[in-house]
C-alpha cells in the first residue's frame, strides 16, 4: 500500500493482525487500530516518524523485535510481556490506557517501553509476575524516557499500595517508571 504525498491514514477496524497479515506499506503517516483490533508485532513498524493510534477497545502485543518508528497514541492496551519495545517518537496515554508487562523479580528484569521522545497523558501499568521469589527490595525499570519533559505525562502502577507492587506473594518495593 502506497500512501503518496500528504497525510495518509491506514485504519484497521475489528481486525486481528500480525507480522504475516499486516500489509506492506510506505508513506503512511498514521496507522489506527480501531474497534477491537489487535496487532501482534515482532518487527519494526515502519511509520517514518508517523503515529500508531490505538483506540480504547484495541491492543498491541509487542514481542521480541517489536519497534515503533514513530509516535504512539494509546487509549487501549499495550502488552509487552517480557519484551522491551522501543518507540522512536513521543508516547501519549489517554482514557484508560494500559501498559501490561511481565516482571521477573529474581532476575531484575521486566518488559516495558523505551521512549525516545516525550511522554504525555496518563497510563496505568499492570504487572504479571513470573512466580519467582524476592529476597530483598528490587528496583526494576519499566519505562525509560530520557528525553521526557517532566510533568506532562505519568505511568502509574495499577495495583500499588503504599508504593509497593505485589506480584503473587512477593513485593517489589520500587518501580522506576521514567
Amino acid at each position: 500500500i502506497e500512501g503518496g504525498a500528504g497525510n495518509d491514514t491506514l485504519a484497521f477496524s475489528g481486525m486481528a493482525l500480525d507480522d504475516d497479515t499486516l500489509p506492506d506499506f510506505a508513506n503512511i503517516e498514521r496507522i489506527a487500530l480501531l474497534d477491537g483490533s489487535a496487532l501482534q508485532l515482532a518487527r519494526a513498524l515502519p511509520l517514518g516518524g508517523g503515529t500508531l493510534s490505538i483506540d480504547a477497545m484495541s491492543s498491541l502485543v509487542a514481542r521480541d523485535g517489536a519497534r515503533i518508528t514513530g509516535s504512539v497514541e494509546n487509549a487501549g492496551t499495550i502488552r509487552t510481556g517480557e519484551a522491551r519495545m522501543p518507540i522512536d517518537g513521543d508516547y501519549t496515554g489517554s482514557g484508560n490506557a494500559i501498559l501490561q508487562v511481565a516482571v521477573s523479580p529474581t532476575h531484575g528484569t521486566a518488559g516495558g517501553l523505551d521512549i525516545t521522545g516525550d511522554v504525555r497523558g496518563n497510563t496505568l501499568i499492570a504487572f504479571d509476575g513470573d512466580g519467582s521469589t524476592v529476597t530483598q527490595s528490587t528496583s526494576i525499570k519499566i519505562v525509560d524516557s530520557p528525553n521526557d519533559v517532566a510533568g506532562e505525562g505519568t505511568f502509574t502502577a495499577s495495583n500499588a499500595r503504599n508504593g509497593i507492587v505485589r506480584l503473587l506473594v512477593e513485593p517489589i518495593r520500587r518501580v522506576a517508571c521514567k
